[in-house]
């Protein structure tokens, strides 16, 4: 059986577009990724439409929604710090 030689590789960097998701703009995040929600607790959330956001069923303020060329996609809190860091102003 042959033995596999890994090699390292850097991943590429590629600058997106976030938007951290709040009560105050959760309608208009919903328009792009699913539809509003109240959990039993009277708290509002949206639940993702699974053919545009593949990863997560439902999101909640405090997550964040990304925008790359006309792809969303939506972070937890956790997921997103440790993937990406804000860009320097130019």
């Amino acid at each position: 059986m042959a033995e596999l030689n890994f090699e390292s590789y850097e991943r590429v960097p590629f600058t997106i577009e976030a938007v951290e998701i709040t009560e105050y703009n959760l309608e208009e995040v919903a328009k792009s990724v699913g539809d509003i929600q109240t959990d039993e607790n009277g708290n509002r959330y949206i639940k993702v439409d699974r053919r545009l956001i593949p990863a997560l069923t439902e999101v909640y303020p405090g997550y964040f929604m990304t925008k790359m060329d006309k792809k969303n996609r939506c972070y937890t809190p956790e997921l997103f710090a440790k993937l990406f860091v804000k860009k320097a102003a130019a």
